[in-house]
């Protein structure tokens, strides 16, 4: 979602230098993400605290999925030589979106989406899990975005605590 060479369609063979240039660009915003995992309530609180470290224009915005891992699942496959064909029966999926903690295009990061450099501002959510998710195999991953361009400024990830 970054414009490169006037486009954010990045051509093949461009990937490796368009990705380089991203990597070294300074971080804009310092994401810290923890969790309180409450098994008999089969419920989670997730705080998300975002700091932005320059001074940015625009409203940005503050999404929090729940992805889990180890499903194992009928995929189907067009290429033999990596696995069984046309349908490969045990295939495990990895990071399959259960659910959007805060809609699918997440909520405001403060108030109106505006923000001030070197302020902090925390996010909580109290969350209730799926029996059916293995929680052990899931992660929450939380970003934020700018409203304007779409651009991801930074992400999170990190497992739901299950034991202490």
């Amino acid at each position: 979602r970054v414009e490169y060479n006037g486009s954010v369609l990045i051509g093949a063979g461009n990937w490796e230098t368009a990705v380089m240039q991203e990597l070294g660009k300074e971080n804009s915003v310092d994401l810290n993400l923890r969790n309180i995992y409450y098994p008999n309530l089969n419920k989670i609180q997730i705080d998300v605290a975002a700091k932005f470290l320059f001074a940015v224009a625009g409203k940005y915005k503050l999404v929090v999925y729940i992805v889990e891992d180890g499903i194992v699942s009928p995929q189907k496959n067009n290429n033999p030589a990596i696995g069984p064909s046309p349908d490969w029966l045990d295939y495990e999926h990895r990071n399959i979106l259960r659910d959007a903690v805060n809609s699918t295009y997440g909520g405001y990061i403060s108030a109106d989406g505006n923000v001030v450099q070197n302020q902090e501002y925390p996010n909580q959510f109290i969350f209730e899990l799926n029996s059916a998710w293995v929680t052990a195999n899931c992660n929450i991953i939380a970003y934020v975005f700018s409203e304007d361009t779409g651009e991801v400024l930074q992400v999170a990830e990190l497992g739901i605590k299950t034991s202490d």
